[in-house]
């Protein structure tokens, strides 16, 4: 029998889809309190904001990196959302049942609890002496005709908002956006099928919304009740129109307003005209204004170098590392960008 000549063999691989649901709860980062979605897996791997094993859980929830519960008086951050500050607050998990809550939500998942995955330190990816942090990125999904397992899955992605109850107070809670156009908003009793011209209609109807008055009561379905007490910053919910076509975009594995305009940016970079700056202009302003700043991935100058070769030099007045410089009497930090060639 010859011996396997695995250089001529072609590689493969396979991608196993493992189940899981969202949990709510926060993530405590130095005091500063993040409203997430834990993403918890059948295998026992828990996403929050890195991917650890029951064990790991059971560790950060002692080191109050996962909380399910909130002080009176303290500020949470919803992404996309905004941050408010919350009082005469009820929960219903306490740290000390936090991990037994998680774990049994595992057991729902996979009631024999098979394949439970445990961190091995020696398996750990490094490049250099840094270790490669991983994501579950898990990601809503939804069959594509109901109860009828073989006709695939459609995938989706969600975002956190605040849901008028029937009754007086809100759920906050998400919405998922399905590579179909549909929506389903979750986190509550009872999910909410609908699709983008539904979701606009609650949004117009103040069914939907990204902020609350003060007194307001909010509960987090599985979680608890609070009252909102101060609200810092919020995000306008208009917004959220303009990140559908880009939600379900991505899914479909299409390009989005911002990646879009993140390649004619590369584009003018190499070869500054007058026609790709109009080009860039009219995809930068595609970009719903939330997700501007994101454009060129990079959190130190965000969008600003798209925005001066778009509206001028001037527009640095504006990068946060300019304001600061200016006020201290430091240096001016300077970016630069090429002006269009045939100008």
């Amino acid at each position: 029998m010859p011996e396997p000549d695995m250089l001529a063999f072609t590689k493969i691989e396979r991608t196993k889809p493992i189940a899981g649901c969202f949990l709510p709860a926060f993530i405590n980062n130095g005091g500063q309190y993040f409203f997430a979605n834990l993403e918890v897996f059948e295998d026992g791997r828990v996403d929050a904001w890195e991917l650890v094993d029951l064990q790991q859980v059971e560790r950060k929830i002692n080191s109050g990196w996962i909380a399910t519960t909130v002080p009176d008086g303290k500020d949470i951050s919803i992404h996309g959302v905004g941050q408010f500050t919350i009082d005469d607050c009820s929960w219903l998990i306490s740290k000390a049942k936090a991990y037994e809550y998680i774990k049994q939500v595992v057991q729902l998942l996979n009631p024999s609890m098979l394949n439970i995955y445990q961190h091995d330190e020696a398996k750990v990816r490094k490049v250099g002496h840094v270790v490669e942090g991983e994501s579950g990125n898990g990601k809503p999904v939804k069959w594509r005709k109901a109860n009828d397992r073989y006709s695939g899955k459609w995938h989706g992605d969600n975002f956190f908002h605040f849901l008028k109850k029937n009754d007086e107070g809100f759920y906050l809670c998400h919405s998922n956006v399905f590579a179909d156009g549909t929506i389903t908003i979750s986190g509550i009793p009872n999910p909410i099928f609908t699709d983008v011209a539904g979701f606009m209609a609650f949004v117009d109807d103040k069914k939907v919304l990204t902020f609350l008055p003060e007194n307001s009561h909010v509960e987090i379905y599985g979680l608890g009740t609070f009252t909102i007490k101060g609200c810092k910053y919020f995000a306008d919910i208009n917004d959220k129109a303009g990140e559908f076509d880009d939600m379900v975009a991505a899914v479909n594995g299409s390009p989005t307003t911002g990646q879009i305009c993140s390649e004619i940016y590369d584009q003018y970079l190499a070869t500054p005209t007058v026609a790709l700056r109009a080009a860039l202009k009219e995809a930068y302003e595609k970009i719903p204004k939330s997700k501007r700043i994101y454009v060129l991935g990079d959190m130190d100058v965000k969008d600003i170098p798209v925005r001066m070769i778009i509206y001028g030099d001037n527009e640095i007045e504006h990068w946060s590392h300019y304001e600061i410089s200016k006020s201290r009497g430091m240096e001016l930090p300077e970016i630069f960008v090429p002006k269009p060639m045939d100008e």
